[in-house]
């Protein structure tokens, strides 16, 4: 019986260890961060890439009424061929349309 719980205790650490050291995106990209005032979470914030890595969208969650976090605005951002950000745009729950759009860069 103690073999059995000693084996059993290895399996499940070894399968801890593995399944932590496979993550292969483990510490490289954040995906989302939670905003506290004292124990209340006041905004949740999104982070969304592109298959190149680069930030693409930024999505704000913000508790409703109920206390739910619901969708509350988006930034969204745009890159030219050669991975330089040159489009900003911004949206907000209360206006369903673009804030601002920033055209950071154009080459000619």
């Amino acid at each position: 019986m103690f073999m059995k719980k000693l084996y059993l205790i290895a399996l499940f650490s070894w399968i801890a260890f593995v399944s932590f050291g496979a993550d292969g995106n483990s510490g490289k990209k954040l995906d989302h961060v939670f905003v506290y005032s004292g124990d209340e979470v006041t905004s949740k914030m999104i982070y969304i890439y592109d298959s190149d890595g680069s930030l693409k969208q930024i999505e704000t969650l913000m508790p409703d009424n109920s206390g739910e976090l619901a969708n509350n605005g988006k930034e969204v951002y745009g890159y030219d061929e050669q991975g330089r950000m040159n489009d900003y745009e911004s949206y907000h729950s209360l206006r369903p349309t673009v804030v601002g759009t920033n055209t950071i860069r154009k080459d000619g």
